[in-house]
Order: C-alpha cells, then structure tokens, then sequence
C-alpha cells in the first residue's frame, strides 16, 4: 500500500505541475509562444521529478541507445504505414471524400513551423509518458501496469482537446495508441521508436491527409479531404482517431505486439538492467 501512495503521489503531482503550467503558459504568452512553452513543460516537469526522486534507482529512459536514430527513422515508417492504411481504409469505405490537392502549401512557412511543432511534440509526449510514466511503474510494478497506466494517462492527456467527447471512440482509440507505443518502447529498449512512430503518425494524419489531429485542425494540408460517411466512420471533427477503423487498425498492431514482446523484450526496456 505504502509503494502504491508514493507512486500514485508522483504521478498525481507530474499531472498537477503540467496541468498549471500549461495553464499559466497559455494565459500569460501569445499562441506563437506558448505553444513552444507547453511543449518545454513535457520536457522540464518529468526530468524534474526524476532527478529528485528517481535518479539513484537504477531506472532510466531509455534515452540513450546507439541505435536510436535507426530505430527513430523504424519508428517513423510504422508510424507513416499505420496511419496512411487508416486513410485509405477510411476513404475507400466512404468515410471521406478526396476533394483536392495542395502541394503549395509545402511552400508555406506555417507548414514547416508546424512541422517543427510536431516533432517537439511527440519527442516531448513520450519522453514524459513513455520514458518517465511508464519507465516509472515498470520499476516499481510490472510491464503491464506501465503500459496501462501510461496509457490512460496519455489519454486524459487530450481530455480537453475539441470534440474529445463527442463519442466513447477517441477515448478508445488514444488509449489503444498509447499501448501500442508502450509495446514500442518494451520491445525497443526507449522512447525513440515510439517518438518517430508518434511524430510520423500526427505530421501524415495532419499536414498530409488533412485531418484534424485528436481534434486540433493544422496548418493547410497537402490533401484536402471532407467528412462523408457517419461519425464512427470518418472520425468526424476529432479526425481519423474518432474512427473505428482506426480503432480496427490499433488493436491489429497491438496484437501484434504482444505477439512480438513474448520473450522478446530487449533489456533496456527494463529499467533496472537499463544500459544508460
């Protein structure tokens, strides 16, 4: 009972910091910084508690592997292959409608500026959910209650995002990426196949296919697209998350997994034997 109050404390304060940090940001800078700002806080508030509570326990990231640019640029490709199959399958059900293409919008200095946004983004979503959450409860618990506490939380993460709640489904579906990315991290040793799969997953699903990402419409898109089928089809307004399509596609990779991590978990993803 005692571990699970000082876990649950840890993890309660790294919600609460965040959470009134990206508050204070987001009412104090103009939309051009605070954006920056709140990703800064992903970065700042885990390393923070890792260092004063975490940092002579023998677990780590997962952060520093030799391979980790490879497995980055593996990660991107799942990713970009996930996300391209849940747009095809999508727009070949009827989901959506291809009403045209953008190419000058590569052209945009918005477009690259969002880019870099994205990037930030995900390396600062799993470095705080992958690599302190899950890294965190790995230790103290198991790889099971890592992955599914990190993902929960990776989820309420979006609570706030537009259109979240208009259907059980995008919950659903963050949740079951957040696993899916927790399998990545288990089965690679860190956070840097997950960042590539997250970063690659958001640019394609937003500057690419034109749809919202966990509800937030991007810069212009290099395709342009409209909803046509029912809600759990297209996604509606929270775009291809909100899809149960998407949801088919998650849960198909996180079988396969699970399927792959039988046996198969390299030893930097278990913090104690971590390499770092």
């Amino acid at each position: 009972m005692k571990k699970l109050l000082i876990s649950g404390g840890k993890l309660l304060l790294l919600v609460w910091l965040v959470s009134a940090l990206e508050l204070l940001v987001a009412v104090r800078l103009p939309p051009a910084l605070s954006i920056p700002a709140q990703i800064a806080v992903w970065f700042l508030v885990p390393a923070g508690l890792y260092v004063l509570f975490e940092r002579k326990k023998g677990w780590t990231y997962g952060i520093r592997q030799p391979d980790g640019f490879i497995l980055w640029i593996r990660g991107w490709w799942s990713g970009a292959g996930m996300i391209t199959a849940v747009f095809l399958a999508i727009w070949i059900t009827g989901g959506i409608r291809v009403t045209g293409m953008r190419p000058e919008a590569a052209g945009q200095a918005e477009f690259w500026w969002m880019i870099g946004v994205l990037l930030l983004a995900a390396l600062g979503e799993e470095w705080m959910m992958r690599g302190y959450v899950q890294g965190l409860l790995m230790f103290e618990y198991s790889a099971w209650t890592a992955r599914t506490v990190s993902s929960a939380l990776f989820a309420l993460l979006h609570g706030l995002n537009p259109a979240v709640w208009d259907s059980p489904v995008p919950m659903i579906n963050l949740f079951a990426a957040g696993v899916l990315l927790a399998l990545l991290r288990d089965l690679t040793g860190g956070i840097w196949a997950p960042a590539g799969f997250h970063f690659a997953w958001n640019l394609l699903q937003g500057q690419v296919y034109g749809f919202p990402v966990s509800g937030q419409l991007l810069a212009d898109s290099l395709i342009l697209i409209e909803t046509a089928g029912p809600h759990w089809l297209s996604g509606g307004m929270f775009g291809a998350e909100g899809s149960l399509v998407c949801t088919a596609l998650l849960v198909a990779g996180i079988l396969a997994g699970v399927r792959k991590a039988k046996g198969r978990v390299r030893s930097e993803a278990r913090p104690v034997q971590d390499r770092e």
